[in-house]
Protein backbone atom coordinates (compact mmCIF):
# COMPACT_ATOMS: atom_id res chain seq x y z
CA UNK A 1 0.00 0.00 0.00
CA UNK A 2 1.18 3.64 -0.62
CA UNK A 3 -0.21 6.72 0.07
CA UNK A 4 0.33 9.68 -2.39
CA UNK A 5 -0.30 12.98 -1.97
CA UNK A 6 0.40 15.79 -4.42
CA UNK A 7 -0.49 19.12 -3.12
CA UNK A 8 -1.21 22.07 -5.64
CA UNK A 9 -3.27 25.02 -5.25
CA UNK A 10 -6.18 25.14 -7.43
CA UNK A 11 -9.06 28.19 -8.59
CA UNK A 12 -11.89 25.61 -8.33
CA UNK A 13 -11.28 22.62 -6.30
CA UNK A 14 -14.26 20.42 -6.61
CA UNK A 15 -13.94 20.84 -10.28
CA UNK A 16 -10.51 19.73 -10.57
CA UNK A 17 -11.25 16.70 -8.08
CA UNK A 18 -14.21 15.86 -10.30
CA UNK A 19 -11.85 15.78 -13.21
CA UNK A 20 -9.29 13.72 -11.72
CA UNK A 21 -11.87 11.03 -10.33
CA UNK A 22 -13.44 11.00 -14.02
CA UNK A 23 -10.06 10.28 -15.34
CA UNK A 24 -8.95 7.62 -13.17
CA UNK A 25 -12.20 5.93 -12.98
CA UNK A 26 -11.15 2.61 -13.91
CA UNK A 27 -8.38 2.73 -11.70
CA UNK A 28 -11.35 2.97 -8.70
CA UNK A 29 -11.24 0.72 -6.04
CA UNK A 30 -13.83 1.23 -3.16
CA UNK A 31 -12.47 -0.55 0.28
CA UNK A 32 -14.27 -1.34 3.83
CA UNK A 33 -11.64 0.09 5.04
CA UNK A 34 -11.62 3.59 5.03
CA UNK A 35 -8.35 6.22 5.43
CA UNK A 36 -8.56 9.72 6.48
CA UNK A 37 -12.44 9.27 6.00
CA UNK A 38 -12.56 7.86 3.10
CA UNK A 39 -12.57 4.10 1.45
CA UNK A 40 -11.87 5.23 -2.08
CA UNK A 41 -8.33 4.37 -3.69
CA UNK A 42 -6.90 4.62 -6.85
CA UNK A 43 -5.01 1.02 -8.25
CA UNK A 44 -2.23 0.43 -10.84
CA UNK A 45 -1.81 4.26 -11.59
CA UNK A 46 1.40 5.06 -13.16
CA UNK A 47 2.17 7.76 -10.79
CA UNK A 48 4.89 9.43 -12.59
CA UNK A 49 1.98 10.28 -15.69
CA UNK A 50 0.00 11.23 -12.86
CA UNK A 51 2.17 13.80 -11.47
CA UNK A 52 3.29 15.22 -15.15
CA UNK A 53 -0.53 15.58 -15.85
CA UNK A 54 -0.90 17.51 -12.51
CA UNK A 55 2.21 19.54 -13.07
CA UNK A 56 0.82 20.47 -16.81
CA UNK A 57 -3.26 20.51 -15.65
CA UNK A 58 -4.66 23.58 -17.65
CA UNK A 59 -7.88 24.27 -16.65
CA UNK A 60 -9.23 24.60 -20.43
CA UNK A 61 -9.23 20.40 -19.95
CA UNK A 62 -12.24 21.10 -17.50
CA UNK A 63 -14.43 22.20 -20.24
CA UNK A 64 -13.90 19.19 -22.38
CA UNK A 65 -16.03 16.39 -23.05
CA UNK A 66 -19.22 18.35 -21.93
CA UNK A 67 -22.13 18.72 -23.73
CA UNK A 68 -24.05 21.03 -21.40
CA UNK A 69 -23.41 22.16 -17.91
CA UNK A 70 -24.26 25.05 -15.58
CA UNK A 71 -23.80 28.36 -16.30
CA UNK A 72 -22.33 28.83 -12.48
CA UNK A 73 -19.49 26.16 -13.41
CA UNK A 74 -18.83 27.38 -16.67
CA UNK A 75 -17.93 30.61 -15.26
CA UNK A 76 -16.33 29.68 -12.72
CA UNK A 77 -14.23 27.98 -14.81
CA UNK A 78 -13.56 30.53 -17.25
CA UNK A 79 -13.01 32.98 -14.57
CA UNK A 80 -10.19 30.26 -13.54
CA UNK A 81 -8.85 29.85 -16.79
CA UNK A 82 -8.47 33.77 -17.30
CA UNK A 83 -6.81 34.32 -13.87
CA UNK A 84 -4.33 31.85 -14.69
CA UNK A 85 -3.50 33.12 -17.99
CA UNK A 86 -3.07 36.45 -16.78
CA UNK A 87 -0.55 35.20 -13.48
CA UNK A 88 1.33 32.97 -16.31
CA UNK A 89 2.31 36.01 -18.62
CA UNK A 90 5.51 37.37 -19.11
CA UNK A 91 6.78 39.94 -16.45
CA UNK A 92 10.35 41.85 -16.43
CA UNK A 93 11.19 38.89 -18.26
CA UNK A 94 10.36 36.55 -16.04
CA UNK A 95 7.40 33.89 -16.17
CA UNK A 96 5.19 33.93 -13.39
CA UNK A 97 4.08 30.43 -12.82
CA UNK A 98 2.21 29.90 -9.58
CA UNK A 99 -0.99 31.66 -8.66
CA UNK A 100 -0.50 34.09 -5.93
CA UNK A 101 -2.48 32.96 -3.29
Amino acid sequence: KSRIVKAKKVLVPYYVETHIHKLLAEFKHKSDKKWDGSNEVFTDIDIDELVDYLDTFQYVELLKGYTSMSIDRYNKITEAIKLSEKVNEVKDDKIIDKIPF
